[in-house]
């Protein structure tokens, strides 16, 4: 019952993500991924807080950067299939969920994630449970009770909590630019 539009032209998603973007917001599944997941951030936030979060972390994204982001993610992506053996069988979900989780681990906190992959990957299977929150009516309402699904997303959500609070306390005893986005912020953070 709901109506869905694919943006997939260039000058269309420079429309809506930046030229026009204040006429546009976020859907209840994004938004509901913000309240109960995502917290307010980046990728969660709308009009002037956006703007401001934007400009705040618009460093890290500049084209040095964005240059070790691509070198991080290809690096990563090779070591991943160098593991793999010919004509051996391999779970390509888990294991793209395995590359994922350590690209994004090293770009945002220059974390080597290869101990604990395997648990980011379960914590994060178990918060997309919430896409079957999203569809239940009054999800709102459904994400407080104690049901299966809820259960996991929190247990999931505890568990990448808990290595993500570790990785910013980590960062925040040592006071060197690592080259990843968490430095930048704690950086910027000092400086303000």
């Amino acid at each position: 019952n709901r109506k869905i539009t694919l943006v997939s032209h260039p000058d269309l998603i420079q429309q809506v993500l930046i030229r026009d973007n204040d006429r546009f917001e976020k859907d209840s599944g994004t938004k509901m991924l913000a309240k109960f997941v995502l917290g307010k951030g980046l990728l969660t936030s709308e009009g002037e807080e956006h703007k401001r979060m934007r400009k705040n972390t618009s460093p890290a994204f500049n084209r040095q950067r964005i240059l070790s982001y691509g070198k991080i993610m290809t690096d990563l992506a090779d070591q991943q299939a160098a593991a793999w053996q010919n004509g051996a069988t391999i779970d390509i979900h888990s294991e793209m969920m395995a590359v994922t989780s350590a690209i994004v681990a090293k770009a945002l906190f220059n974390m080597d994630v290869s101990e604990k992959v395997h648990a980011i990957g379960d914590a994060l299977e178990k918060i997309m449970r919430i896409v079957d929150v999203i569809r239940m009516p009054f999800s709102d309402i459904a994400m407080q009770l104690p049901l299966p699904a809820t259960l996991e997303i929190r247990e999931g959500i505890a568990t990448l909590d808990k290595i993500i609070y570790e990785t910013i306390d980590e960062h925040l005893a040592d006071t060197t630019d690592k080259g990843d986005l968490l430095s930048m912020m704690i950086s910027s953070r000092r400086e303000a």
